[in-house]
């Protein structure tokens, strides 16, 4: 809903606009690494508004497919179960779909994180 004002993106967009555009090119040494830091951080909140709600869902999804929970659970309860079935012997540590997921919810911390860490596996 547009109600006249930017979107949380847009104002990203124009925060690291000035800090890499303007603000980086004339700063050197501590001043220059603590404010790449701070774009750093910046991208890091754009991606996490990007994909944050969708990752959010797949793990939720992932987590309730393992724990064998209904995917409507709350995330850290599921978690939870996960972990009992481990700790029960219900679900090896060494089973593929675990493996598998804890592949998927890797890249998507890194995709979020540390974008192209990934890349050309």
């Amino acid at each position: 809903m547009n109600d006249g004002r930017p979107a949380a993106t847009e104002l990203l967009d124009a925060a690291l606009g000035w800090l890499e555009g303007e603000l980086l090119p004339g700063l050197e040494g501590a001043q220059r690494y603590r404010a790449r830091i701070a774009a750093n951080m910046l991208h890091i909140v754009r991606r996490e508004l990007a994909l944050g709600a969708a990752h959010a869902r797949a793990e939720r999804d992932d987590l309730a497919a393992l724990a064998g929970e209904p995917a409507t659970g709350d995330p850290t309860a599921l978690s939870e179960a996960l972990a009992d079935r481990i700790d029960a012997g219900r679900l090896a540590p060494d089973d593929p779909a675990l493996l598998a997921w804890l592949e998927r919810s890797l890249r998507r911390t890194l995709a979020v994180d540390h974008p192209g860490w990934c890349d050309g596996d």
